[in-house]
């Protein structure tokens, strides 16, 4: 049966696609003159293997061969009624901008500059043990680990279930793998290990910038910004020899 343009949304009403979320019939969505079946809802998507290769067609072959040793699930394929597959994947999304010290208002007063000088320092001990960190992880294997999300498809079928946003991620994603239950939480537990290692050298870093006279100076050639290295004086943040007149 053909419809014109304006009538295409009727083939919805045919083919009466249900929402494998529970949320009803699905409904037509119009892109770029190709139509797929999405939840008004739950805002998930539904794409067969043509329109599959149409909308993410350089990561249809990975999700695929994926879909091949996915592991089954309660949801229904909505065009065949059988039960969908899942695959876990990781990704990678491009990073974004900002960060920087912005905003940071009057520096004139020396608490503020002090202030300045101590998250530059924690800063940087935090950029440079997760450089490391990385470095580390790339020279033993190029494996990757960030957020993942779970995707369902019809092996019997070819169909693809997308929930909410996970379009848009496969297809702006700079990576994606896949991954199982087993590899992804001994990443997850090896990534909250290295978070607390870089937050204890953080407070290490702090600490023995805090212990210190927090006067600066210049000193030796060429000129270099040095820090005082006496004790702090009762509970002031200077030594015995830099108070504040």
């Amino acid at each position: 049966m053909l419809f014109c343009r304006a009538h295409r949304a009727q083939l919805a009403d045919i083919e009466k696609l249900q929402c494998p979320r529970g949320c009803g019939q699905l409904h037509l969505r119009l892109s770029n003159n190709n139509m797929y079946f999405h939840c008004r809802k739950c805002k998930g998507a539904l794409l067969d293997s043509k329109m599959l290769e149409t909308k993410l067609s350089e990561r249809a072959d990975m999700l695929n061969e994926l879909l091949e040793n996915g592991e089954e699930c309660s949801l229904r394929c909505p065009r065949c009624e059988g039960l969908m597959l899942e695959i876990r994947v990781v990704y990678e999304m491009p990073k974004g901008g900002g960060g920087g010290l912005a905003n940071v208002g009057d520096i004139g007063h020396p608490g503020a500059l002090i202030g300045i000088i101590l998250i530059v320092v924690v800063v940087a001990a935090i950029s440079a043990a997760a450089q490391s960190k990385k470095k580390r992880s790339e020279d033993e294997n190029d494996e990757f680990t960030g957020p993942n999300m779970v995707i369902d498809g019809c092996r019997d079928c070819g169909t693809f279930w997308f929930d909410a946003d996970e379009m848009g991620i496969v297809k702006q994603s700079l990576s994606i793998k896949g991954t199982t239950k087993e590899e992804l939480s001994a990443s997850q537990k090896a990534e909250k290990a290295d978070m607390e290692e870089l937050h204890l050298a953080a407070k290490r870093e702090a600490a023995m910038l805090g212990a210190s006279c927090m006067h600066f100076e210049e000193r030796g050639m060429p000129p270099a910004l040095e820090q005082c290295k006496r004790p702090k004086h009762r509970d002031t943040e200077y030594c015995y020899m830099h108070q504040p007149k």
